[in-house]
């Protein structure tokens, strides 16, 4: 059997919250990759067919290619037991993107079996989907929800996710459709949220023992029986855990971005310089989206070792520091800056500085974070910051 996995046209909010839309349907992997009309970009589990004009930052190959190991790793899915490679083929438009997804509504981005079509690139939703539809195919609430559990940043800035105390009850026996037409994108960030406690609180075996015994149709009472026998637990137990604890966490592994070079410092003081150039191959994207500037990512770690205030500012910015967030360079794109991030099961301590914004403080506890640096496509050039502890 071939699976779809449909994006519809969507931007993330000013919150950034998941805003995607997508479906998931039967449909061909043959076309655009068995005889595609640019030559190909290849690397060893991804293979890229750009059109004219589309070409890729330096690290965006690598980080597919690492991305799509990374996660049959986590899925168990034996490399040897299936064909590993992936066929992502980059358009110039949603428009083209619907029409080969045979789709009427714009897209831009679906998976079909092992290929990818999309508008920009890269996309690691599509791609987590080209990964586990190796491991089953069940009602499309778990179908986003590991897609949206393991998608990562997809080249934002704002991670922040604010709680969500939603029944998950609610959308699972939606279509793919009815769960992007829910307001804000909740239905696919119940989804992802309800996906990261299964993970989180079973583990990966049991959660990918349920996932892989429930039918596409299944219906609650279906569901609940395989909830029982997987994990354990009744459905009606498991969903009263997941609002009793869970509403307020948001669990992505980040498996690109936790796994990035680490910057070492003292834990008290950090002066730091980073090159974002889309030429370089640390640098990931371009992200580009119809008329969205295009858009490069760095992405590094750093390790808190002591819980207290932090101030996070662009080298040269005399502003006072806030704890809140900037709203209005959050919701543009692209953006020139830095942002944290929490590396634990419940990311936590979400932290971002901007061109144009204020510099940040916040909270940490000890653990290890993303760090990313954030610039331009096409205006390539140094990003300097300083990260302080606040006594």
């Amino acid at each position: 059997m071939l699976f779809v996995a449909v994006l519809p046209l969507a931007c993330a909010d000013q919150s950034n919250q998941t805003a995607t839309e997508s479906s998931t349907s039967e449909g061909s992997t043959a076309g655009p990759c068995s005889s595609p009309e640019r030559p190909p970009v290849e690397g060893e589990l991804v293979t890229v067919i750009p059109d004219s004009g589309n070409l890729l930052c330096g690290g965006s190959m690598a980080h597919m290619d690492w991305f799509v190991a990374r996660l049959m790793e986590r899925f168990q899915v034996d490399p040897s037991a299936v064909d590993p490679s992936i066929c992502f083929v980059w358009k110039d438009s949603v428009e083209e993107v619907a029409e080969l997804c045979d789709k009427t509504e714009l897209l831009r981005g679906c998976a079909m079996g092992q290929t990818t079509i999309s508008a920009f690139a890269p996309l690691d939703h599509e791609l987590v989907h080209n990964v586990s539809n190796w491991v089953g195919y069940p009602p499309a609430f778990f179908r986003e929800g590991i897609a949206v559990a393991h998608q990562g940043y997809d080249g934002l800035l704002n991670k922040e996710h604010l709680p969500n105390p939603q029944d998950p009850l609610d959308f699972m026996e939606m279509s793919v459709s009815e769960l992007g037409a829910v307001s804000n994108g909740d239905g696919y960030e119940v989804a992802g949220r309800f996906t990261g406690y299964l993970m989180s609180v079973h583990g990966m075996d049991a959660y990918l023992r349920l996932y892989a015994s429930l039918a596409s149709n299944a219906d609650l009472s279906q569901i609940d029986e395989a909830f029982r026998e997987a994990l354990g637990v009744t459905l009606e137990e498991s969903v009263a855990d997941y609002l009793n604890t869970w509403t307020d966490c948001w669990s992505d592994p980040l498996i690109s971005e936790c796994n990035a070079p680490e910057i070492a410092w003292d834990g008290a003081a950090l002066e730091y310089e980073g090159v974002v150039d889309c030429d370089n191959d640390d640098a990931i994207g371009p992200y580009e989206y119809e008329a969205i500037a295009t858009r490069a990512v760095v992405q590094r770690t750093i390790t808190i070792t002591e819980d207290s205030l932090y101030e996070l500012r662009l080298a040269g910015d005399t502003q006072e520091s806030s704890s809140q967030p900037d709203v209005s360079p959050l919701g543009s794109f692209p953006v020139h800056g830095v942002s944290l991030y929490g590396c634990g099961p419940c990311g936590e301590g979400y932290m971002e500085t901007v061109e144009g914004g204020t510099p940040r403080l916040k909270r940490l506890k000890p653990g290890k974070y993303s760090l990313r640096l954030h610039g331009l496509r096409f205006e390539p050039g140094p990003v300097a910051f300083s990260l302080k502890r606040v006594p």
